[in-house]
């Protein structure tokens, strides 16, 4: 809100936009009341500022200060669980496990999986690579034990 409503109630707020030092282009066509107001139409790797007008009866107020420069990107999501996991060669102690990467990344590229497993006949699912994300859509379980049956899940984490 402005330090002063010059006499009478704030009834909405204009906003404007421009290039990185270009002209200012209206962004709303009837002020918004709300002191918030998502801004459609931005296009991926432009830089743009922003800044408010507040309006009353007696019309505008003076530009607010100009805001930071906002670049706009996609937004970044979980991705997808990872393809087809298998396991592809075992030991009595070893497992040697392979999948597919994600069908969606998220908008981000993958940074590394986890694996985890449980007992067949337990919910307690334990993950396997405890000290940093697998790099490649493939790992080998070490420690197990002969004659259990276990399960394994491979996940990727949030990017």
């Amino acid at each position: 809100m402005p330090l002063s409503d010059g006499g009478s109630q704030i009834s909405g707020y204009l906003i404007e936009r421009r290039h990185k030092g270009g002209k200012w282009i209206r962004v709303n066509r009837t002020p918004c009341k709300d002191m918030k107001y998502t801004v459609l139409g931005l296009f991926e790797g432009n830089e743009y500022e922003f800044r408010v007008f507040a309006e009353n009866i007696a019309g505008y107020s003076s530009p607010s200060p100009t805001s930071d420069l906002c670049k706009p990107c996609r937004p970044i999501t979980a991705p997808g669980p990872p393809v087809n996991p298998k396991v592809k060669d075992y030991s009595k102690d070893t497992a040697y496990l392979v999948w597919t990467k994600p069908n969606k990344d998220g908008g981000s590229p993958i940074l590394g999986y986890t694996v985890e497993m449980k007992k067949a006949d337990t919910e307690d699912w334990q993950k396997v690579n405890l000290d940093d994300f697998i790099k490649h859509s493939a790992y080998t379980v070490k420690g197990l034990e002969e004659g259990e049956r276990r399960t394994s899940s491979g996940s990727s984490p949030p990017t």
